[in-house]
Formats: C-alpha cells, sequence, structure tokens
C-alpha cells in the first residue's frame, strides 16, 4: 500500500471515531418525569394508564432484525470496533461535560449582540472557512469568511423577509485562492494539473418565495471577473502553461449582466426515525450579456433530480442525477471557470473538484444507506453508506460516449442530527487513486 493510501486510511477512520464519540454526548437524554403517585401502591389511575400506554405504543428505537438486514450483517460487523470506541469516547467526553462553566458562553453573547460566528465552505477548493456575521441592525446585515487555503469572501446589504417571501440586495467580494485546471474536455490527464486566482465581485437583487411543493427564486446581477496567479505554491500556474490568448477568460476582464431564475419541487415527506422518502427535482438557467466591452454572451441549464427509497427503517437506497449544459450565443465563447465540471461532491467522489470541464456535463450518484447508531431519543443518528459514482463531460450531451466515463466508489458515515446539523467522511477509489474528505454537509 502506498503512503498517501495508508494516510486517507488512518484520517478517515480518525474523523469517525471523533464524530461517533462528539454525537453520542452532544444531545444529552432529558430527565424522564415521574408520574403522579408512581410509587403509591393501589390502582392506576387515568393518567397513568395513558403515560404505560403511550409507552407501550412508542415503536422501539431499534427495529427487529428481518430479511433484508442479513445484507448489511457484514458491514455491520465489519465496523463494530469503529462503533465501541466511539461510544467509549462518548462517555469520556460526557464525564468531561460535567465540569463545563454554567451560564452562557462567548458565542451566546455575541449572539444577543447580532454577531454570529460560524463555519462553512466559501467556493471552490475553499477548505472550511471561518465566517463571523453581524445582523445587530436589521435589515442590514455583513459578513466576512476566510479559509484554510487563503479563500475570501466579504459581503453586505439588506434583507426583508416575510413568512417564505424573501428579498436580499447586496455586494459581495469572492476570491478563491486555488482553483485547479487540467484543460477541457474527458481526456485530460493528472499531469496537466495547473492553479489560478478567481476574483469575483456582484452588486446583486435575489427574491425568494414558496408556496406548498414548489420554491421559485429569481436573480439579477452586475458581475465582474479576473484571473490572477493561483496561491498553491505546489501547483504550476495555469498562466504559465497556456500560452496567452488561448484560452478565453485567463487574460481578459470580464464583466457581465446576468440573470438566473431556478426552481424546485419537494415531493419528499420524513417518516417514521427521521427517514426521507420522494424525490426532489431542482431545475436552474442562467443568461449571461456581456457589458464595458465584453461581446461574449452565453447561458447555461442545470438539472438535480434525487430520489430517497426506504428499504426498512434502517436501510435507504438514494440517488442524484445532475446534467449541466452551458451553451454560447455570440462572441468569443464561454469563460473557462464557466464552464460545466466534475469531480468531488459534484458528480464523481474519487475526482478533485473541478477536475474535468467542458460545454456539458451528466452524472449519476448512488448510495446505500445502513443505521449504525441512534440517539435514544431519535435526535441524532449515524448513517454508513457504500456508494457508486459515474459520469463525463464533453462539448455536447449526445455525443458521450459510454468508454469516457469516470467511475468511483467507496464507503463512508454520515452523521445526521435533524433539522440542519451534519457531517460527512468518506473514502473514494477510482482511477486516479484513493481521496478522502471530511465535509460540514450532506453530498446529497
Amino acid at each position: 500500500m502506498r503512503l498517501s493510501d495508508e494516510r486517507a486510511w488512518t484520517c478517515a477512520l480518525a474523523s469517525i471515531v471523533v464524530m461517533a464519540g462528539t454525537l453520542a454526548s452532544a444531545r444529552p437524554a432529558p430527565a424522564q418525569e415521574a408520574t403522579p403517585d408512581s410509587t403509591t401502591a393501589g390502582p392506576v389511575t387515568p393518567e397513568q394508564a395513558d403515560s404505560i400506554r403511550a409507552q407501550l405504543l412508542r415503536p422501539s428505537a431499534k427495529p427487529g432484525f428481518d430479511a433484508v438486514d442479513a445484507v448489511g450483517l457484514p458491514f455491520m460487523i465489519l465496523f463494530l470496533p469503529v462503533r465501541a470506541v466511539g461510544f467509549g469516547m462518548a462517555k469520556l467526553i460526557g464525564f468531561g461535560m460535567q465540569f463545563r462553566p454554567q451560564g452562557p458562553g462567548l458565542l451566546d453573547k455575541l449572539a444577543e449582540n447580532g454577531i454570529l460566528v460560524g463555519a462553512a465552505t466559501i467556493g471552490p477548493r475553499s477548505g472550511l472557512a471561518a465566517v463571523v456575521r453581524y445582523v445587530g441592525v436589521k435589515p442590514l446585515f455583513a459578513d466576512a469568511a476566510f479559509s484554510i487555503r487563503l479563500s475570501q469572501r466579504y459581503r453586505f446589504g439588506v434583507q426583508f423577509a416575510r413568512g417564505p417571501d424573501v428579498i436580499t440586495g447586496g455586494y459581495q467580494f469572492l476570491r478563491n485562492a486555488q482553483p485547479h485546471f487540467w484543460g477541457i474536455g474527458p481526456n485530460t490527464t493528472q499531469d496537466n494539473q495547473s492553479d489560478y486566482l478567481w476574483d469575483q465581485q456582484n452588486v446583486a437583487l435575489v427574491g425568494s418565495t414558496q408556496k406548498g411543493l414548489l420554491k421559485l427564486n429569481a436573480q439579477i446581477a452586475w458581475d465582474d471577473n479576473r484571473i490572477g496567479i493561483g496561491k498553491d505554491s505546489g501547483t504550476q500556474n495555469l498562466q504559465d502553461v497556456v500560452p496567452p490568448g488561448e484560452l478565453f477568460g485567463l487574460d481578459q476582464r470580464l464583466r457581465y449582466i446576468r440573470f438566473n431564475l431556478g426552481t424546485t419541487f419537494n415531493f419528499m415527506r420524513v417518516g417514521r426515525f427521521n427517514q426521507e422518502k420522494g424525490v426532489i427535482v431542482q431545475l436552474g438557467g442562467a443568461l449571461f450579456r456581456g457589458v464595458d466591452g465584453n461581446d461574449s454572451d452565453f447561458h447555461s441549464f442545470d438539472l438535480s433530480l434525487r430520489g430517497f427509497a426506504p428499504i426498512n427503517p434502517r436501510q435507504q437506497l438514494a440517488w442524484q442525477l445532475l446534467t449541466e449544459i452551458t451553451r454560447p450565443d455570440s462572441g468569443p465563447g464561454v469563460p473557462f471557470y464557466q464552464l460545466a465540471s466534475l469531480g468531488s461532491v459534484r458528480g464523481v467522489r474519487s475526482l478533485r473538484t473541478g477536475r474535468f470541464r467542458d460545454f456539458d456535463m451528466a452524472a449519476l450518484m448512488v448510495e446505500w444507506r445502513y443505521e449504525v447508531w441512534r440517539e435514544l431519543h431519535e435526535m441524532a443518528r449515524t448513517e454508513s453508506f457504500l456508494f457508486f459514482d459515474t459520469g463525463t463531460v464533453k462539448d455536447r450531451i449526445d455525443n458521450m460516449r459510454f468508454d469516457e466515463l469516470k467511475y468511483s466508489w467507496g464507503f463512508g458515515f454520515r452523521v445526521v442530527a435533524p433539522p440542519s446539523t451534519a457531517v460527512t467522511s468518506y473514502i473514494a477509489f477510482g482511477t486516479e487513486g484513493p481521496k478522502f474528505k471530511l465535509t460540514l454537509a450532506t453530498i446529497f
């Protein structure tokens, strides 16, 4: 086994142990209230009977073993040592939490004054970023973010919300410090890797609303794009690889008026044990019109189709179909950084972010999920999953060939605490070697 493989496995197991231990103690079970006269001998009162009946009717947190579970039994046995270590760490963390200081902490005090602190990703290959947001004087807002890979984001504006209707207007500056580029088409090689810096700024007006299962959003924006020297010291600069004038967007500062329209049809519902069931369809389109001497006009369309099918209360099949189509309308074409891309959480997980680019992209991601742990009161759970991905890029989607498909397979863990908390860790294998990823979000 190569050294990179050993590091990937070590990182995967370490993150799994930490996630399992932390979640097991993150939500302590509430103290059970004593029922009236529960220690007094005598006949059962109507109130006590209702309490007993509710407990008897409550479904078990761990359903009984059935025939389908036999498929996942080897998988469950394989990770039994990891679960044991995780529960052991949870006990230690719970013991340590008994001595935590009482009263609100620093973050609570900051939030009371309108200052919110968190972590997120802010762009392609940004890595984890610290985010500080100020909302103390509504409807004004401002935030700043800085990532471990030197990406930066600064925003300010106003936001008006009334029920499901939200209107936001403001300015944003985003620096993607280390995006990578390997060329255009499905046959580029890893040796062609280079990096660049992408500065984006825009002034935008965004509106969204929701009516039942349908959600609509629209945006109009002025965009300014500039490409510079990348910040990844271990990778060659794109400007040193591509001759001047050969790659549209590399040597030009491009400004556009952009129109976006998107819609989401949510036919998913959450059933017993917080299991998703159903389909989510997302459609989006963007129209770019060049301004300030830029005669490049183009448009794009993207589709995301996600499905969730429970097998039993502990197992689930999930899948996602992704398609993106980009077309030039006039002028020199589409800037290379606006082409459809394939790689990482967008399509094939064993590939790096943006590994393949072209006008069109199509991908399919499939997961078999198996629950390995659930918090007693069903407030959080840990799922293991096996996955298989495939996809490719091409100048036109009808020109895609089966022999150009890229593949990825692997396994991972997902910690979910509805409605919003999620941590996903996985290791993926493919033709370009293994890849480990830890993200504070679900893949789909």
